[in-house]
């Protein structure tokens, strides 16, 4: 079997890249063509992930070259930088060692990111792909700090976009002609729930799960929930995460908590979708939106924001419901139709749920990427 080195950006079980790159190292093993290797840049929880899936991993202490937009470029946010880049020698020192060792066919950089991995391909002559899962500014408020990285991530031999709206964001800066979209896929076992019937008790119970950071929405949603309080008591919205946001959320809500509470961040998130009707992606810029998919295969009815990658995801008033980002208003109309007409809704329900098993599944999204394996071995 042929190496592939996969260099992830993070070592956190409950980011949506690491957890698609694992889902996608398990196929490649079952699949038998290549041999998935993982390097991880820190200790962290995704390593239990890794083991049980039974995936080889090491980990070389490394440092991503995103910084946030609002980071004025003083002397501190300089030196960090050049701490970061002078770090980020060693490890690329380390990782031309292991792979010069382990006779490595193909690097598959997991984010943009991280950069050591194409480093090291360059030097050796190594063809590597460069998976593109955000637009970092519009998604997560950040941005790329070495100079010349758009140079550098160019020399990929393939650039992966789950997206088009991923793909839209970058071709004037990224070669179009390396460039493709291949949608994330997610495994159907562990998400899929058989919903007998939907809608089963008086009140609906609306969900909303993400980092509650920049650009999330969450604001939007509890603003929305409040206004329908006014107008019917017949529905409860949970908000899950954890973040910068949280506190203020949490101070927006206290005074109605008798239709909206809080739960932290966890990883159970097929038990909440099998325990709620309706999903709320409220993103301003997913990149993807992995949760969205993960909510319509768990059987949950979808409403989610026109922007981003979302309107890719759902068509609206076929598989879910669209609304705009920042309009509060319109959300709690939307969720007032659904409390009121969810007797209607069955037949958009299962057709977002057998879109999301159809078309975005991990072996769909296996066999895509090892199409692009081949052509580069």
């Amino acid at each position: 079997m042929k190496k592939v080195l996969f260099i992830s950006s993070d070592s956190s079980c409950t980011s949506g890249a690491f957890r698609s790159m694992s889902k996608l190292c398990e196929l490649l093993m079952a699949e038998g063509k290549f041999y998935p290797i993982v390097v991880l840049p820190k200790k962290g929880n995704g390593e239990e992930i890794l083991k049980k899936a039974g995936i080889e991993y090491k980990i070389i202490r490394s440092f991503n070259w995103v910084e946030s937009i609002t980071d004025h470029v003083s002397l501190l946010v300089l030196c960090r930088r050049l701490v970061k880049i002078a770090l980020n020698c060693f490890a690329t020192i380390r990782l031309d060692c292991y792979v010069r060792k382990n006779d490595i066919s193909l690097i598959h950089i997991n984010t943009i990111g991280t950069y050591i991995g194409a480093k090291v391909a360059v030097a050796n002559n190594i063809p590597f792909i460069w998976h593109i899962r955000e637009c970092v500014d519009s998604d997560h408020n950040k941005r790329l700090f070495c100079k010349g990285s758009y140079n550098l991530i160019n020399k990929a031999d393939k650039i992966i976009c789950v997206s088009k709206h991923v793909y839209d964001h970058f071709c004037n800066l990224l070669d179009p002609e390396k460039m493709t979209v291949i949608y994330n896929g997610i495994d159907v076992r562990d998400y899929y729930n058989e919903r007998s019937k939907l809608f089963s008790d008086r009140v609906v119970k609306f969900l909303s799960i993400g980092n509650m950071n920049s650009n999330k929405g969450q604001e939007y949603v509890i603003e929305a929930a409040i206004e329908l309080s006014r107008r019917t008591a017949d529905f409860h919205l949970l908000v899950v995460g954890d973040g910068k946001k949280k506190k203020m959320l949490k101070t927006m809500a206290a005074n109605h908590k008798k239709y909206i509470s809080f739960l932290d961040a966890r990883e159970d998130v097929r038990e909440l979708f099998k325990n709620s009707d309706v999903f709320i992606m409220s993103s301003k810029a997913e990149g993807f939106g992995r949760t969205t998919i993960e909510a319509m295969q768990g059987g949950c009815l979808l409403l989610g924001t026109d922007s981003g990658a979302t309107p890719e995801l759902v068509r609206d008033r076929e598989t879910g419901f669209l609304y705009k980002y920042d309009n509060s208003y319109e959300l709690s109309l939307l969720m007032e139709k659904v409390v009121e007409e969810r007797e209607k809704l069955s037949d958009v329900v299962m057709s977002g749920q057998k879109e999301a098993l159809d078309k975005y599944n991990a072996y769909i999204n296996m066999k895509n990427i090892v199409n692009e394996y081949n052509k580069l071995s």
